[in-house]
């Protein structure tokens, strides 16, 4: 009887810790976006995300229940050969952030699936929970910022990310309220609480993705509650409808969409097999896209269309550009034969349904690349029990928790600084190695470099972060170094690479009409860039763009009365 006893306080205490550590664990989803710089708030998480999973392994060898899948196996692999080709490449310290996250991530989602394996309607509860905690940020949010128009979130990296994400939470949480057990009185004023939230959200942000999200989860909605046939068919009318309203509403980004896929597709073409590499996308997409202006010149038709490209605004168009077709094929496979079962059972559908509903709109924007989209994600496949192929010796176990300690080391490494910035000039050589991995670090030295006339720094600077981003804006800070130490040509190439990156903006004309005006005193090229000022045809009007007009206009006329010798 005391045994029996015994054994049941002891199982009550592992549900106990279980639990704490699923809530923990899904907690993570609100530290993404805790400050407006990103990057802190990356290295806030996966210090955070490190330390609970190192904790969740432990629990999870002690109690002998961590089992992987056949997709973890090849998400593994496909970080094994980034590594090994970074090592071979000798480029493993520069990219060592993008795979040390996705590793942390995979070895995350092992942990929390496993902590809620077969405690489905538990997790679902403390998942549900803390999204109605955070829409509930949001609505208090809106109410104390009501009548500030254009306001953005840049905590969740810009308005669109926010708006996809936002759409997501409603979804789930529209659902569950529909499937709860609360009264009709009570469900449907919550569920159009939650609508008109969209709605205003929508209003302030324009976003496509959320207008489909909503729809489709209406539709969802009023597909359970009647069945027919006719009623399915209207439904499917409706959804493809909105997918061509969304389309048409915004037809000048649709297309730069399309022109984004079509230089994407030409990356994917000449990388098939291997892929480029994580971490590697937005500074080979601009090469590409400068290549497509330089050999075919700026046309009117795609010269509003690009601009500075981070993603291919296609998921699964950039990760086959990132790992290569063969890569991808398998771990495709290996996702649908690990949750084939899922998708059969009915306690999944709802789930099923929004992840499907991600994968939908990935295809049209870059929704699997923003951190907090991962982790939502990640946290929907958590509630799933798939087919499990082996059972983690505790050899293994212990090795990934000293790994994610290692991990947590070099993201506190990278985290202090941000929270302490006048303590950087205190780290040494090797430690600034490291620190020069991270954009906004690399980003602000640059800028700082040329604020006070180091612009030899400011080149150096730019020449590690290109390794990492490429924008108009660092090739044009690059022209205007090399313009300040007498370089000339390599001043006039940098302007010309960042009129290519970004066709429509004036700021790099300028730069380059001056200096064929004041330092190469070459006119006719001059005029030329002026002409070409005046005839750009205006994306977004502003101040700036207008005084760079009367600039050029009055450049010409100082040309055409004979002011400047040749």
């Amino acid at each position: 009887m005391d045994k029996m006893l015994y054994t049941n306080n002891c199982k009550k205490r592992i549900t106990l810790l279980k639990n704490i550590l699923i809530f923990m664990s899904i907690f993570s989803f609100l530290e993404t976006a805790i400050f407006s710089d990103i990057y802190l708030n990356s290295f806030i998480f996966f210090a955070w995300l490190s330390i609970i999973t190192s904790i969740s392994f432990i629990f999870l060898i002690s109690i002998k229940r961590c089992n992987i899948t056949c997709f973890d196996i090849s998400i593994l692999a496909l970080i094994i050969i980034q590594i090994l080709v970074n090592i071979l490449n000798n480029t493993l310290i520069i990219y060592h952030q993008s795979i040390i996250k996705m590793l942390v991530l995979l070895l995350w989602m092992i942990s929390l699936r496993n902590l809620c394996r077969n405690n489905y309607r538990n997790t679902t509860r403390i998942f549900t929970g803390i999204l109605i905690f955070w829409m509930i940020m949001q609505l208090y949010h809106f109410i104390i910022t009501w009548g500030i128009s254009n306001f953005i979130f840049y905590n969740y990296y810009n308005s669109v990310s926010y708006s996809i994400l936002f759409s997501f939470v409603s979804s789930f949480l529209i659902i569950q309220i529909f499937h709860s057990k609360l009264q009709e009185k009570k469900r449907f004023p919550l569920i159009a609480l939650l609508i008109g939230s969209n709605i205003f959200v929508f209003a302030n942000f324009n976003s496509r993705t959320l207008l489909l999200v909503l729809v489709a989860t209406c539709i969802y909605v009023l597909y359970k509650i009647d069945k027919k046939k006719k009623i399915i068919i209207m439904y499917s009318i409706l959804f493809f409808s909105t997918l061509l309203i969304a389309f048409t509403y915004k037809t000048e980004s649709s297309m730069g969409r399309m022109f984004i896929w079509k230089n994407t597709l030409h990356i994917l073409y000449d990388n098939l097999v291997s892929g480029i590499g994580i971490g590697k996308f937005p500074t080979i997409y601009m090469e590409y896209q400068v290549n497509y202006f330089t050999n075919k010149g700026i046309t009117n038709k795609y010269s509003l269309l690009a601009g500075n490209t981070s993603f291919a605004y296609n998921d699964i168009l950039e990760f086959l550009c990132k790992f290569g077709i063969l890569q991808c094929f398998t771990a495709f496979t290996c996702l649908y034969l690990t949750y084939k079962e899922c998708i059969k059972k009915s306690i999944y559908k709802n789930i099923i349904f929004l992840l499907s509903l991600i994968a939908l709109t990935s295809c049209f924007n870059y929704t699997m690349q923003i951190l907090f989209i991962q982790v939502f994600v990640i946290c929907l496949l958590a509630l799933l029990k798939p087919k499990h192929i082996l059972k983690l010796p505790s050899q293994i176990g212990n090795t990934i928790v000293f790994i994610l300690v290692c991990t947590l080391g070099i993201f506190y490494f990278h985290l202090y600084p941000h929270l302490n910035s006048k303590q950087t000039v205190l780290f040494t050589n090797s430690n600034k190695k490291i620190l020069e991995t991270t954009p906004s670090y690399l980003v602000h030295e640059a800028f700082s470099n040329f604020a006070i006339k180091e612009y030899d720094s400011c080149i150096q600077n730019l020449n590690k972060l290109f390794y990492y981003a490429k924008t108009d804006e660092l090739e044009l800070l690059y022209g205007k170094s090399y313009k300040e130490l007498g370089l000339y040509n390599l001043a006039e190439k940098s302007f010309q690479r960042a009129i290519n990156m970004y066709p429509s903006k004036y700021i790099n004309r300028y730069e380059l009409m001056l200096l064929y005006k004041e330092y190469i005193k070459d006119h006719t090229k001059g005029i030329n860039v002026a002409k070409e000022i005046i005839n750009i045809n205006e994306k977004i009007p502003t101040g700036l763009s207008k005084l760079i007009i009367n600039s050029a206009i009055s450049y010409i006329k100082e040309k055409d009365e004979n002011y400047f010798s040749d």
